[in-house]
């Protein structure tokens, strides 16, 4: 699992799709499988996100516009 994270940050992937059915084979149920799967991938996103805000790499308009709007349709489903 360490191998498959370790090179899916090395060329910018989240490999979630890869990483799911491993951490499911460690014994977990669904629900933990995927939280943890979602949790990992969170933590990747931030630190990205550290290193592209210190590069001046964001553009905070489109990203305040696109959090709002996927804040709001992700609170929709799931209501």
């Amino acid at each position: 699992m360490f191998i498959i994270s370790f090179i899916g940050g090395l060329v910018g992937l989240v490999l979630g799709v890869i990483r799911l059915p491993f951490i499911l084979s460690t014994g977990l149920n669904v629900t933990e499988s995927i939280g943890t799967n979602i949790g990992v991938s969170t933590l990747g996103a931030i630190i990205a996100s550290i290193q592209h805000i210190r590069n001046k790499n964001i553009s905070f308009t489109i990203f305040i516009i696109m959090a709002i709007t996927g804040a709001i349709g992700a609170f929709t489903v799931h209501q």
